[in-house]
Formats: structure tokens, sequence, C-alpha cells
């Protein structure tokens, strides 16, 4: 049986008009494939009604010591509501569907409240459904302790949800859909001229998300690497594009991270040419770089205040003709 794995982030669910065009997207793929799971994030960001920070701050608001158990307990309902809210919807529009807490999924953890790693999965109950030909729509980022204590897998966590779903249940496809059109060279919201990376393998993405890169979880990548998730893509829910694919082949391939705040700029990179730091090096001090780092396939630097934004862009723009 053919199954995808779909993950949807709590921008693409915020309001009506764009859930219906998450609806038109999971219709689209039931159409290609006899199973499928759908992954939700809590829909919105803070001072939205139901999304995560919000409903964390109803507790933090009352009480100088946060409880983690309690807080875990109140982050859990963000994504439960999306889930329930996504499956009803498509059960609206014909298609039969069933929203499951990540427990009722299967999935266990270990006690490790806000950050918790995921030990098993029982896809009894996940299996069940699928026979009976429904869709399935997972809350992300939760599961539940030996003891029965509710955990959430932390920030990012429903891309974990989504990546160990596919790999524990074979998927053909993982695709996490986001609010940007892949992987990209860097964040476009900044970088103006940034490209989507159409291929990129595991350890650059562990890398590029451990230092700034927010377009996938990098505890999500190690999972997917570790338990060999296959056809994992990054894909804009807006925009008909094919996105990055993360796959063990290594990609020449480079992204730059960057704080605003610190003024911190990471560089990562796959070049093949031997020592290609050094490169990077003779472009960047030509802006100031301070507290420079050198690693194999990675640089890490300051820049000054001035002219940041335009300094990480020309350094961006340099580098972009090696690859």
């Amino acid at each position: 049986m053919a199954l995808a794995v779909l993950k949807f982030g709590g921008t693409s669910l915020s309001t009506q008009e764009k859930r219906e065009y998450v609806y038109d997207k999971i219709i689209s793929y039931k159409k290609r494939y006899e199973d499928l799971i759908i992954v939700v994030s809590a829909q919105g960001r803070e001072g939205d009604p139901y999304a995560t920070d919000t409903l964390i701050n109803l507790i933090e608001s009352q009480s100088r010591e946060s409880n983690k158990r309690e807080i875990d307990m109140i982050y859990s309902c963000g994504e439960i509501i999306t889930a329930s809210i996504v499956a009803s919807g498509l059960c609206e529009k014909g298609y039969p569907s069933i929203s499951m807490t990540g427990w009722q999924a299967g999935i266990m953890t270990d006690s490790n409240h806000f950050d918790a790693n995921i030990l098993n999965i029982n896809t009894k109950t996940i299996r069940k459904h699928l026979s009976s030909g429904k869709v399935i729509v997972v809350a992300g980022s939760q599961g539940l302790t030996l003891n029965g204590d509710i955990t959430t897998l932390g920030r990012g966590g429903s891309d974990t949800t989504a990546v160990s779903l596919g790999s524990v249940l074979k998927a053909e496809s993982t695709i996490i859909y986001t609010d940007v059109e892949g992987i990209m060279t860097a964040d476009p919201k900044l970088i103006d001229t940034a490209i989507v990376i159409k291929n990129a393998d595991f350890q650059f993405c562990n890398a590029y998300s451990e230092y700034g890169a927010k377009v996938i979880h990098n505890k999500a990548t190690r999972i997917a690497h570790r338990m060999k998730c296959n056809n994992l893509y990054i894909r804009s829910t807006f925009l008909d594009s094919q996105g990055t694919k993360i796959t063990n082949h290594k990609e020449k391939v480079f992204g730059v991270a960057c704080d605003v705040n610190s003024r911190d700029v990471v560089i990562v990179h796959n070049h093949p040419v031997k020592s290609y730091e050094h490169k990077i090096a003779s472009i960047i001090k030509r802006h100031e770089a301070v507290d420079i780092r050198m690693l194999k396939n990675l640089v890490r630097f300051n820049l000054p205040e001035e002219n940041f934004t335009f300094s990480v862009k020309e350094i961006h723009n340099e580098i972009l003709v090696d690859f």
C-alpha cells in the first residue's frame, strides 16, 4: 500500500482560507496515495487563540515557577485542537478522517519534558484506521511516557513526529510543508537573492539547522538519517514547486545562517574543493569580519552592525557563484 506522510505547520493552518488550501492539497494526495497521514502543528503564532505560546502564557502569567509537566499538558492542546479541526474539515468534504493525539498514535517517549525523545511507536491503531480507508490526522510534537505523562518534543517537534511516522511505517514519501519554497541558501526575508536548494544531504541539513536555519528541525533530520526515511521533501504549502529533497547523497550546496541581533553569521557548505573555507575567509575579510572560526565545511564569524544586511547579502552572492 502506498503511504504518504504530510506535515503542515501552524502558519499554513492559521485561517479558514489557508485551511481550505491545505484541504485541497490533502485531497490531491489522497487521489494518488491509498494511505495518508497528516501531522499538524498548533495553528497560528503567539497572540492567536490556540497558538503554542498563547497557551503557555496562560500558565506562566499566573505562576513564577513553571511546572514542566503542567506546561507540557497545555502545550499539547494546540496541536490536538488543530488535528480535530483538520479531520472535521476533511470529513465535511467527503473524505473520512480521524484525529489522533500523539499517544493515541502510539508514540512513547522518555520523560524529558519540553524536549522528549521518541522511544517507540506502536503502529497497531494507526494501521487499523488506515485499513478502513481513513485519512489520519496526528497532533504533532507530543507523546506519552511509560508513567502516563504527556510530553512534548520541543520546538519544531511536529517535523520529528512526521519523519518518525514516515520511517516506522516505511512511507513512500514524507513531505514537510512550510511557508517557504524549501531549504534555501539564506533566509529570503533577509536576503532576496537566496535560492532554493533542490537536493541536500542529511549531514548538511543537520549542521545548517543547528546553526540557525529554521525550515526543518535538526532533531528531525537526525532521526530521518538514522531511520533511513525515504523520499523526504521540504516544500511550500502555497507554491507549486518541488522544494528540497533530502538524501544520503552528498551534494555541492551551501547555506548562510545569521542572527541579526548578535550579528553572528555561519556559512555551512559541501564544496568538493579541499579547504574551501579559506576562500570563504578571504571573502568575508573584505567585509570586515571578525572572530573568524573555521571548521571543516563550516565558517563562523561576526560582522559590524553598520551595513550588516548588505554585507551578508554580498557575501552570499559571492559564494553563490561557486555553487
